[in-house]
């Protein structure tokens, strides 16, 4: 039971740390739904790949691990998609989404195949 607060204590401290790149995209009009999925959707995918697909992971610490990395990950992909990507030559809206499909899929996969991580 304390590992699942402890788990959501941090997704909401690391989702809050992408407020700053939320309202600075927000400033320079290339908000979208998108970014507001980006830092949540992947560790959701990642959650249900790993309790669906991968047993054995749920036995050693990767399902405490994982998840937390999979949230800084996220976040740190909202802060390029709105710092960096936004210089490209591509729309904002369609850039994001691209962003989120990629991370998803690769949430997706990496929770199907992690391996169970023991002390």
């Amino acid at each position: 039971m304390g590992d699942k607060i402890f788990a959501v204590v941090v997704l909401c401290a690391v989702v809050a740390s992408g407020v700053p790149a939320l309202l600075y995209a927000r400033r320079v009009n290339v908000l979208s739904a998108a970014e507001f999925l980006l830092p949540v959707m992947p560790v959701l995918l990642l959650f249900v790949s790993m309790q669906t697909f991968n047993a054995p992971a749920q036995t050693g610490y990767a399902f405490i691990i994982y998840p937390p990395l999979a949230i800084v990950a996220s976040v740190a992909l909202l802060y390029v998609r709105v710092f960096l990507l936004r210089h490209v030559r591509v729309p904002a809206l369609s850039m994001s989404i691209v962003v989120l499909a990629i991370s998803c899929v690769t949430a997706f996969i990496v929770g199907a195949i992690a391996p169970p991580w023991y002390e």
